[in-house]
């Protein structure tokens, strides 16, 4: 049963590198830091994978806490990758609705931070030429 377990391990591996890919301090991989579909396809492969492993090794297995133990990293696996997966499709974008704000009108009074950690505030902004760009960015 030691093939059936290294894949099962590999796709649990997989699952929990796609998940770390949403955290802000993932390192950059030009493959899979592209978006979110890059980093979900990563989950469910490895979800795949875990799935695979265990079926075979619950197939040609003979010891009963070995079978359990797949079962059990299974269920782990696939409860930590269905979790991701929900929160960054479904969760994540619950964005609040667009403001549109006319050309030359005031601004409501803000205080957000900037990437560099300082605080912006409305007031301090006033009288200068501005952009303000909001995005996605990290959770």
């Amino acid at each position: 049963m030691g093939f059936q377990v290294l894949v099962a391990l590999a796709g649990s591996v997989l699952v929990l590198i796609g998940t770390q890919m949403f955290m802000p301090t993932a390192p950059n991989i030009p493959v899979i830091s592209g978006g979110d579909v890059p980093k979900l396809i990563v989950i469910a492969l490895g979800a795949s994978w875990t799935l695979l492993g265990t079926v075979q090794g619950i197939r040609v297995g003979r010891s009963k806490l070995g079978k359990a133990l797949l079962t059990l990293n299974l269920l782990l696996t696939l409860g930590v990758g269905g979790a991701a997966s929900w929160w960054v499709i479904d969760y994540s974008y619950r964005l609040p609705a667009a403001a549109e704000i006319p050309a030359r009108q005031t601004i409501p009074d803000f205080e957000l931070t900037d990437q560099n950690g300082e605080s912006v505030s409305a007031k301090s902004l006033r009288g200068k030429p501005f952009v303000l760009i909001f995005s996605r960015g990290v959770w």
